[in-house]
């Protein structure tokens, strides 16, 4: 009985080592892990704050071009605000006292353009009929003072 005691003892020797060793590799391997988790998470946390860095500066330049879209449509309705303000005095409206002041902008200049157009067919029409006018006008005159032109020498002879 004491051999198999010391087989026994022997045996659970044997175990106990390898359980030790099993224990030791598992504890490396475990030591691994934890390294290799702690590796992933600081490469995680790398690229967050690299996908963070990107993000901001995408939003940065996003923001700019949006402030100068902005600015530069500010520019514009300044502009537009100064023309009408300008066209507005022109044709003689005070701005500030009327209500709807690009209606009547507009409507004014409907009724310039109306007024106008239609100077511009008397205007025209005036100058056809002078043109017409004018052609037969100077051959009469030359016609009356060829008739005439002898009569205004023989008036002066006698005048003399």
């Amino acid at each position: 009985m004491a051999e198999w005691w010391v087989c026994r003892r022997d045996s659970l020797q044997e175990k106990t080592v390898e359980i030790t060793e099993l224990k030791a590799k598992l504890h490396d391997k475990a030591n691994v892990e934890e390294h290799l988790a702690s590796a992933n998470n600081k490469i995680s946390e790398y690229e967050r704050q690299e996908l963070a860095r990107d993000s901001t500066t995408k939003l940065k330049n996003e923001l700019t071009e949006t402030m100068r879209t902005l600015e530069d449509s500010r520019s514009r309705e300044r502009q537009l605000l100064e023309f009408r303000n300008v066209l507005a005095k022109v044709i003689g409206l005070e701005i500030e006292a009327t209500p709807v002041p690009d209606y009547e902008i507009i409507s004014r200049l409907e009724k310039l353009v109306e007024a106008h157009q239609s100077h511009l067919q008397a205007s025209q029409a005036l100058e056809a009929g002078l043109r017409h006018m004018a052609s037969g006008f100077r051959n009469s005159y030359d016609e009356t003072m060829s008739v005439l032109s002898p009569l205004n020498k023989s008036s002066a002879e006698v005048s003399k």
